[in-house]
């Protein structure tokens, strides 16, 4: 009795944590860059997902997941796993360059082809 009590507990306990991490990850997840109402920044990351008006970028320094609203020309050339910097005004992306694109083949040190190099 005591050993399943136990087990419901750890159970119920890992489920719950499971879940609270899952609700942070997804949060930051859809997290705009908060800095970037009102003056321009630079985040220079790879592309994690395309949507018709929208693009996630996982920005290369922190790792974080960015998401933006831009319009479909300037996402037409862009691919999911592409390098790009993207700059951004008023939480909309107001330039996007494509820096490089990732090459299947390649060992870690050589994981990106540069296109571009980034201007700075």
């Amino acid at each position: 009795m005591r050993r399943l009590l136990l087990s419901v507990l750890i159970t119920s306990g890992l489920i719950l944590g499971g879940l609270s991490l899952f609700a942070t990850l997804k949060h930051q997840t859809k997290q705009v860059a908060a800095n970037a109402v009102g003056f321009p920044e630079i985040i220079i990351g790879e592309v994690t997902l395309v949507g018709d008006d929208m693009i996630i970028v996982k920005e290369d320094m922190s790792r974080r997941e960015y998401e933006f609203n831009a319009s479909p020309d300037k996402l037409k050339d862009v691919k999911t796993g592409y390098r790009v910097e993207v700059e951004t005004a008023n939480e909309k992306v107001s330039s996007l360059t494509i820096l490089g694109m990732q090459r299947a083949d390649a060992e870690l040190y050589q994981k990106w082809k540069v296109v571009k190099n980034p201007e700075g």
